[in-house]
């Protein structure tokens, strides 16, 4: 998969949430999997009930949770769409990219010079750190 492959999950952010508040901890667990689900698939959740009731992670209770769950998201011509999800995904994908031009473009700093031996690098051998730490 090209683009970022993780979000950061602000604890606090979540815990003073509506979502943390108003739903119930099997709403909160199918909740996070479409996050999850969301994410996977670029940002956008296909307007599928089956598909949804798996990537809740109980397809068997996905018609009792939908209401409570989906509450938390917009319908777009795309799918459904959370938009603090919208939010942190843009901000991943922008660092992911900024990373991707540093990787590809970095020159090699002209001040950076290679250790030529060992007795540069540290006054102690190898051996006797790692026994040290025996």
């Amino acid at each position: 998969m090209a683009g970022p492959r993780g979000l950061m999950w602000w604890v606090d952010r979540w815990r003073c949430s509506s979502a943390y508040r108003a739903m119930t901890l099997e709403e909160q667990g199918a909740y996070h999997n479409l996050l999850d689900e969301a994410f996977l698939c670029g940002g956008a959740l296909p307007d599928n009930d089956f598909i949804l009731g798996k990537a809740c992670g109980d397809a068997l209770a996905w018609p009792r949770l939908r209401t409570a769950v989906l509450a938390h998201f917009t319908l777009g011509v795309d799918g459904w769409h959370n938009g603090t999800l919208d939010q942190a995904y843009a901000h991943a994908q922008h660092a992911y990219n900024r990373r991707a031009r540093y990787r590809t473009h970095q020159p090699q700093p002209s001040h950076v010079t290679a250790v030529s031996s060992a007795s540069e690098t540290s006054s102690v051998p190898c051996d006797a750190l790692q026994a040290s730490h025996a």
